[in-house]
């Protein structure tokens, strides 16, 4: 778990996977510089030992938005989070799970990602529908006098 200061200095904490662990756990045994003020908790430091502000991390983020050539999409923490967000979504994880992680007081907003993660399951199911894009498929063979004839005696369907 990650403890994270969020708006209004609530304090939350956050699972985090095996990856992240020793990703972080590398941060910290490598490259992490020595605190500025010795008693420090925070995890993210500049290279001088002070605390990484928001408007740092904007700034990075910025710059490596530009230097990976990315357009037409904002490159902050918060679309990171909103990714984030989306992408557990749609991996399987449930709306009040999320809502906790996000530090959301109710699940008002929690439910706007859940909507886009509604519209992507859409698009995914157009252009990735098992039936909508049956051709050689399952013994299917489409011809100009037979949009849908089978070829084969028997249809199994997973």
């Amino acid at each position: 778990m990650l403890k994270v200061l969020g708006k209004g200095n609530k304090e939350r904490l956050i699972p985090i996977g095996k990856n992240v662990q020793r990703l972080l756990w590398r941060y910290i045994s490598r490259y992490r510089p020595e605190p500025a003020m010795p008693k420090s908790d925070l995890l993210f430091l500049t290279m001088d030992g002070r605390p990484l502000t928001k408007d740092r991390i904007d700034k990075i983020m910025t710059y490596y938005g530009r230097k990976a050539r990315l357009a037409g999409v904002r490159c902050s923490p918060h679309t990171l989070r909103h990714t984030a967000a989306v992408s557990f979504l749609r991996n399987g994880g449930d709306v009040f799970s999320l809502q906790r992680m996000l530090g959301h007081a109710s699940l008002e907003m929690t439910r706007r990602y859940c909507e886009l993660a509604d519209i992507d399951v859409k698009k995914a199911h157009i252009t990735a529908s098992p039936v909508d894009n049956l051709t050689e498929l399952a013994g299917y063979r489409r011809t100009k006098n037979h949009p849908a004839r089978q070829t084969s005696s028997c249809l199994k369907l997973d």
